[in-house]
């Protein structure tokens, strides 16, 4: 490696030495003899946790990562950058490497073996200083400290020559420049720097530019293999009609190397037809690992706006929870933030919230939701289909024919926005997240109240309502986003109140019902049987309600957990409510900024 003389004096000083000091001549010439260059390939592991500590190493360009078990047993990650010396602990105490070592970027060190350390540190005993004080420095931090990346890559790979998929990554990088300072990089960009001059270049990117876009050629694998290597996040980007098989030029730059030293990859299906909805996606995730998937519509408003900060765990997430009736008050919702431009980039729920969850992710207007839900629970009289109380109280086949019908055969993964759904497992005692299969199916466990609805069998497994455990599902949102949270409540603190001093006969309740026009006495056995449900998780709404970005809480508590005939008021006062909070904090813009997509 050539290097100017005094940058890499400059380079050696900071890392042997204390802050202001300088090499003398004596020092910096034999430390220069001793030093071997080592040129890593990004992904390449350095060491191995157990290795001999056999030299340290200083970081001339690039970034390297170090991983292994923290002090407590928990897994430790931290990225060291250009400048930084490493492994010195090793060689002064003589002990094996304590954690693996690989390679982030194409990198370039300096290698000074333990003989060498032992020879020049009883000649230059200032820089057994140096090194002690990096040790202690280092023992003295955070046991989970890591280094920050101040720069986000992205490696953007097209599978096939499709003209659908021209231009990507210019308008994805365009995208990704509204939030801060971005670079295409792009062969010809990269221009005739080779080898090590070029890995030099490329880093010294990441120290003016907050992201930066590697565009691949699919002609060119050598290229695209240094994309791959240089990136946090490759991104696959294919039309969803070309063939779903990996080639072998995809299975060499993009998966040789996959495992833990690799970066994350995912895959953007880009639709020519917007009009046409989203199938066979299965055929594409079956032979690949990936971290996410995306559907993207080019000819759609805000959709490379909205993948930048997708794959950037940017992310805006919209949580909505189960309640019955009242959760249309959540349609109402969608309707406000969609017309106040607050972007939904992912969605998710439970029970009844999974159902608008889906429809959402659909991306069908707030009237079609309105529609199809007076459909599925008034039109149909699924609640009251009662049958012999040994399995539940209703027979729930015309919630399940009504359910098929509004859905059809969509899948989770073939929605246009990425949504989860969340059920309970009777028999294994843990929560589900739907995130693949029929979108039916999923709704229909999640909203499977248990002694009111039979539980759906998967597996032979009974899953039943996902509000026995998690009824507003803000932790699986953070998981799979990242990003900031907006969380829609629709369960009262308080509910069931009873306008009577004492338990009625089920004799009196009938004829109440029956004949009389005022309040019933009492809640009814369904009312029961769904507040129950949903008590432990009431509690535990407080802990998402402190870690969401944006809560809202439409006051839809008048209205009963059955009372679908209510829904298109339910859904205006949803509507009225986020409207009037969204003012409160400033209006659209000010929230914009708080989610971070202003």
């Amino acid at each position: 490696m050539e290097e100017p003389s005094e940058a890499l004096r400059g380079l050696l000083s900071r890392a042997f030495l204390r802050e202001g000091e300088d090499l003398g001549d004596a020092a910096y010439g034999d430390l220069l003899s001793e030093l071997r260059w080592v040129h890593l390939r990004g992904k390449e592991v350095l060491f191995e946790q157990g290795a001999e500590s056999e030299s340290l190493f200083v970081i001339a360009s690039g970034r390297l990562r170090a991983v292994g078990p923290g002090p407590s047993g928990k897994h430790f990650s931290r990225d060291l950058v250009g400048g930084e010396i490493f492994g010195e602990m090793g060689v002064i105490s003589g002990e094996t490497r304590s954690m693996t070592v690989y390679a982030v970027r194409d990198s370039d060190l300096a290698e000074l073996p333990k003989a060498a350390v032992e020879g020049l540190m009883s000649r230059h005993p200032q820089l057994m200083k140096g090194i002690l004080h990096t040790v202690i420095s280092r023992l003295r931090g955070p046991s989970t400290a890591h280094a920050t990346p101040s720069c986000f890559a992205l490696a953007v790979v097209p599978l096939g020559t499709q003209p659908t998929l021209a231009g990507f990554a210019e308008k994805l990088a365009d995208a990704f420049a509204a939030s801060g300072a971005t670079r295409l990089v792009d062969r010809s960009g990269a221009g005739e720097r080779d080898g090590e001059s070029l890995v030099s270049w490329l880093n010294a990117l990441e120290e003016e530019y907050s992201f930066l876009v590697y565009a691949a050629d699919p002609a060119d694998g050598e290229w695209t293999a240094r994309c791959v290597r240089q990136a946090d996040h490759v991104l696959l980007v294919a039309d969803p009609q070309a063939d779903p098989e990996p080639s072998p030029l995809e299975r060499e730059t993009v998966w040789r190397d996959h495992g833990l030293t690799s970066a994350l990859r995912s895959l953007v299906l880009v639709h020519s037809d917007p009009a046409r909805r989203p199938s066979g996606t299965a055929r594409w995730l079956d032979p690949r690992a990936l971290h996410r998937h995306y559907h993207l519509r080019p000819t759609h408003p805000g959709e490379f706006a909205r993948l930048a900060r997708s794959i950037s765990d940017r992310g805006v997430g919209l949580v909505l929870g189960g309640g019955g009736a009242r959760g249309f008050a959540q349609v109402g919702v969608i309707r406000a933030l969609r017309e106040c431009g607050v972007p939904i980039d992912f969605v998710g729920g439970t029970s009844m919230g999974a159902i608008v969850a889906a429809a959402c992710a659909m991306d069908w207007d707030a009237e079609t939701m309105a529609d199809l839900g007076r459909e599925a629970f008034v039109e149909s009289k699924a609640f009251s289909e009662y049958t012999l109380p040994l399995l539940s109280l209703l027979r729930g086949n015309r919630l399940e024919r009504v359910t098929r019908k509004i859905f059809g055969d969509t899948q989770i993964e073939d929605l246009w926005i990425p949504q989860f759904s969340v059920s309970c497992n009777l028999t294994a005692s843990s929560p589900v997240v739907h995130l693949r299969g029929p979108v039916w199916k999923a709704v229909r466990a999640s909203g499977s109240l248990p002694g009111v609805l039979a539980p759906v069998l998967e597996d032979r497994q009974l899953l039943v309502d996902g509000g026995v455990l998690d009824n507003l599902p803000g932790d699986v949102m953070r998981s799979l986003s990242g990003g900031p949270l907006v969380v829609v409540d629709v369960t009262p603190e308080q509910d069931l109140r009873a306008p009577c001093d004492t338990v009625p006969s089920p004799w009196q309740m009938l004829r109440q019902r029956l004949f009389a026009k005022s309040e019933p006495c009492m809640p009814g056995i369904v009312d029961i049987l769904m507040r129950s449900t949903t008590l432990t998780s009431v509690r535990l709404a407080t802990e998402v309600k402190e870690d969401a970005d944006l809560y809202l809480h439409p006051p839809v508590e008048a209205f009963g957990m059955l009372e679908f005939d209510a829904i298109d008021r339910i859904a205006a006062i949803g509507y009225d409510y986020t409207r009037g909070r969204i003012d409160e904090c400033g209006g659209p813009d000010a929230i914009l900024a708080r989610l971070g997509c202003g």
